[in-house]
């Protein structure tokens, strides 16, 4: 049975937060394996859960990375398609700073999660585009 172009639309609004984190290669981008396009790190915002709250808990599950979380830094709404599903969420953005040195890199804890390092002059494609602006801001 194929979903209908009705089912394949957003059925509710996503709850997503972010971290900017800057590093000595850059500032932090995540992707799964496959996708084209890069996303600063972070998840869904889950029932009863504070945005920063989320957003430790991401990068513990995602990096086994202790963050700080700072200052808010934007509250951005993306609408945007993936995969053919059609997505539609609320995105809160922080700067993050790690606990501990990372003088061993970061590891992805997910085998299909890529890393990356965005530098102005690196030519990833990021998403959402309006991400552009505030990692320039946060280089």
């Amino acid at each position: 049975c194929r979903e209908s172009s009705m089912d394949m639309k957003a059925k509710e609004i996503r709850v997503r937060a972010a971290g900017i984190m800057r590093t000595p290669e850059g500032i932090l981008l995540q992707r799964k394996q496959g996708d084209k396009v890069w996303a600063l790190p972070g998840g869904r915002v889950e029932i009863g859960e504070r945005t920063a709250e989320a957003l430790v808990r991401e990068f513990d599950e995602e990096f086994s990375l202790r963050i700080t979380v700072g200052e808010r830094v934007a509250v951005l709404e993306n609408l945007f398609s993936h995969r053919g599903v059609e997505f539609h969420s609320i995105e809160f953005y922080y700067h993050v700073t790690p606990t501990v040195s990372l003088i061993e890199g970061i590891t992805a804890q997910e085998s299909d999660l890529e890393t990356e390092f965005w530098t102005p002059k690196c030519g990833l494609e990021v998403r959402p585009v309006q991400c552009v602006e505030l990692l320039r801001r946060g280089w």
